[in-house]
């Protein structure tokens, strides 16, 4: 009883990787970008919650959660992480949000679900063989440019700008960053099936291929070719020797701009053996010859590396 209720708590972490993190720009239409509660004039929210809807309740907070500055944990193929409540996003709901901030009572979930996270109890490291139900994994979230945690549970909306309570509606300049560990700090990074796709795309490459299927990359734009636009979706492919970013984006200027323009970005710092996936505002991918992805994406990295134990 005991993991299947956990399987249930932890449905959106499931559907967060396939969801959140894929090439659809469809905004969640059950909650406004700015809801009712998420007004200028209302408390700074300090607690996650559930949220209750329907024609007649309305968005309102209820059942508040742990207060999102509290300390809680993670661990992903072997690797611990210590970091405030708020990072994680979408929220943990249920008893699964108490036990991420109690260490104790999250090891007990790790090993009753060894099957789909790999802990294994005997070694407390990372066991692939023991997964049988498909990997449970977390997305963290943040605003940039303050690198604060997001007041919004952002599983109900996919909004990159969005309202918060007792605080200004966000400016432009301001826009909120998700990211999901695919291998966290592991040695052998060049060896994973989260390095396949930058193995390929280098092949690609050299054999003077696009990084996408032709189709998408005849009609897109991409950096390899010269500035970008932003009229178009467009391609970005960067590789110092070190940080290898492979982005894909929508367009955010013109005719072609479709709602919620996002960029999905998957980067790799070969040094510090670290692959993540982000998802941000396709007008933070780059413009002209701008490269304006590196700040989200350096600020992830150091977000990674700080909250590793």
């Amino acid at each position: 009883m005991v993991v299947k209720s956990l399987a249930q708590v932890l449905a959106p972490f499931v559907l967060v990787v396939s969801l959140l993190f894929s090439a659809s720009e469809a905004v969640a239409a059950s909650e406004p970008a700015c809801p009712p509660w998420a007004t200028p004039d209302k408390p700074i929210l300090e607690r996650s919650f559930t949220w209750r809807t329907g024609p007649k309740q309305g968005y309102r907070p209820i059942r508040p959660g742990p207060r999102l500055d509290r300390k809680s944990y993670y661990w992903t193929k072997g690797t611990w992480f210590e970091l405030p409540f708020g990072y994680h996003n979408p929220w943990a709901k249920g008893d699964y949000a108490h036990d991420i901030i109690d260490l104790e009572r999250y090891k007990t979930i790790l090993v009753r679900s060894s099957s789909s996270t790999g802990y294994d109890p005997k070694t407390q490291n990372f066991n692939p063989d023991l997964i049988k139900r498909g990997r449970l994994e977390s997305s963290f979230a943040f605003w940039m440019p303050r690198l604060r945690y997001v007041e919004r549970d952002l599983w109900r909306s996919a909004y990159r700008r969005p309202c918060e309570a007792g605080r200004p509606a966000p400016t432009e300049q301001e826009y909120v960053v998700q990211f999901y560990l695919d291998w966290p700090f592991l040695t052998g990074s060049e060896k994973s099936d989260a390095a396949r796709r930058f193995h390929i795309a280098a092949e690609r490459l050299r054999k003077g291929e696009g990084l996408v299927g032709q189709h998408d990359w005849d009609r897109g734009e991409h950096s390899l070719n010269g500035p970008i636009t932003g009229t178009k979706p467009y391609f970005i492919y960067d590789d110092d020797g070190d940080l290898v970013a492979q982005i894909r984006c929508t367009a955010f200027i013109g005719p072609k701009l479709r709602p919620n323009p996002l960029c999905g970005a998957h980067i790799w710092r070969r040094s510090m053996n670290l692959i993540l996936y982000l998802r941000f505002p396709s007008d933070q991918g780059q413009f002209g010859t701008d490269q304006r992805w590196r700040i989200p994406v350096n600020a992830a990295i150091q977000f990674a590396e700080k909250w590793r134990k």
